[in-house]
């Protein structure tokens, strides 16, 4: 038998359970499972209770009821953790805009599903505080954020034409150009869609519900959900790149510089409309 998983370490972690669900009662996770999940994350170069005793359990109790969609535990991140990055990174000499634009990008990583079906919290061991593991997360994406913003060259209302950086660079530019007209189509398009689809969008990006767990709730399999997801991702995408076509005095270089920003950007911006 693993000995991670003997009945004396499954008691120590249902003791470390107790201690979990004193910091969070309304969220529940079965202490087998817990202790599994656990388990996967010990130091091999320590004895069970040596690294469990060195580890934050709670954070990693919290994490671990993250994975498995449970509400109450996504609620508590966001209350407790989500909330306070914006603000911390905003303190790095990092605008408001962009903080808020990281805490909104790192919260889609960490609770949406990869391509290998994974969420970006499982990478979280427990060997440290969850509060700071998040806040570092953070600050690096914010200074990869902001020496991308570095290479753009600003527009000047009144100025000299500019020329566009090519790449990463020209993306930023053109995001801070145009960012109000690219919300209001956002939002535009957004609002037109039927409760039921937005409902699909906000258990997916805002609640971290898997397409399975979504499926149950409106009695289809997780496979239709997943296509669901598809189709409204490619119809934002073309709806709101037809009416920047629309409004904006682009070029036609340009308009398709913002259909690839478009699709860079729209799981953000879908959690920022929810938001």
């Amino acid at each position: 038998m693993d000995f991670a998983l003997t009945d004396a370490f499954v008691a120590e972690v249902a003791r470390r359970v107790g201690e979990a669900q004193g910091r969070y009662p309304d969220v529940v996770v079965d202490p087998t499972i817990f202790a599994r999940y656990l388990a996967d994350r010990l130091r091999p170069d320590r004895s069970p209770s040596d690294a469990i005793a060195t580890m934050h359990v709670s954070d990693l109790y919290l994490a671990c009821a993250c994975v498995l969609g449970n509400r109450a535990a996504i609620a508590h991140l966001d209350r407790d953790f989500f909330s306070k990055i914006g603000s911390y990174v905003a303190a790095r000499s990092v605008s408001r805009d962009l903080a808020q634009e990281v805490a909104q990008q790192l919260r889609m990583k960490l609770l949406m599903r990869g391509n290998d079906g994974n969420l970006g919290i499982e990478s979280y061991q427990g060997r440290g505080a969850l509060g700071a593991w998040l806040r570092l997360a953070a600050v690096r994406r914010a200074r990869d954020a902001m020496r991308a913003a570095r290479r753009q060259l600003p527009p000047g209302p009144d100025g000299p034409p500019v020329c566009v950086p090519r790449g990463d660079a020209e993306l930023t530019y053109l995001r801070r150009r145009y960012r109000p007209q690219l919300r209001a189509a956002f939002e535009t398009v957004l609002s037109a869609l039927p409760a039921k689809d937005r409902n699909v969008l906000r258990w997916h990006f805002f609640d971290g519900l898997s397409t399975n767990a979504i499926g149950k709730l409106v009695h289809v399999d997780g496979s239709t959900i997943r296509r669901t997801l598809a189709r409204l991702r490619a119809q934002i995408i073309e709806e709101t790149h037809r009416r920047l076509a629309e409004t904006l005095d682009a070029s036609p270089s340009e308009l398709r510089s913002l259909l690839t920003l478009l699709r860079s950007e729209v799981d953000v911006s879908v959690v920022r409309y929810l938001k």
